[in-house]
């Protein structure tokens, strides 16, 4: 199973940023902007919207799965057979990865950081649309997080200057959900012990 890619749309529609398309022509991503936009003026209730709309005009037919979060709307183009709860989990990984990187998400903070996004883009979906690194302490060690210093540095040209050395070797860590390098001084485990007894008393 593999997903086609990612389109993220504003409020009015329109899209902010977009995975490349790698395997499809360039209309292929527009036709499903399109199909979800006409669907929804269409609607007389946005929740009344199926999640999974049927899109038509190439060669291929596919789905587009579709979630809304604030005021931004997800868009995962799907062709083949491909499982739509797939798609859906994808969706959800990646906006929880927008939320770990800027906390609110919101239009103007993906134009914003859109070096970032995209960067994202390319780290958690390969060119097959097969999901890679989704574990944000991994992705931290790769994408390096928006800062006031890593922006200055990057339009000055000297983006490797803000590189630390904790992000100087990505994977460092064999657990994902655990940062490389964390000792402590003690080793301790606590226990609440809580008895309780069950019993019939006969008078």
């Amino acid at each position: 199973m593999a997903i086609d890619g990612l389109i993220i749309l504003d409020n009015t529609g329109r899209a902010i940023a977009q995975s490349g398309f790698h395997s499809f022509p360039p209309a292929y991503p527009l036709l499903h902007i399109d199909a979800l936009n006409v669907t929804l003026a269409s609607a007389s209730r946005l929740e009344d919207v199926d999640p999974v709309l049927y899109v038509t005009g190439l060669d291929t037919p596919s789905a587009c799965c579709h979630i809304r979060r604030g005021e931004l709307r997800y868009l995962c183009p799907v062709s083949g057979d491909v499982d739509p709860l797939y798609a859906f989990a994808f969706l959800q990984t990646f906006v929880d990865i927008l939320r770990e990187y800027f906390g609110h998400v919101s239009a103007e903070t993906l134009r914003e950081n859109f070096d970032v996004v995209y960067q994202l883009f390319e780290e958690t979906l390969d060119s097959g649309g097969h999901p890679l690194t989704t574990s944000p302490n991994a992705l931290r060690d790769i994408v390096l997080p928006p800062s006031l210093l890593h922006k200055v540095l990057s339009v000055a040209g000297v983006s490797g200057l803000a590189t630390t050395s904790s992000n100087s070797h990505p994977f460092a860590s064999p657990i994902p959900w655990r940062k490389a390098g964390v000792r402590y001084n003690n080793n301790e485990i606590f226990f609440d012990v809580i008895e309780t007894l069950d019993a019939i008393v006969n008078k």
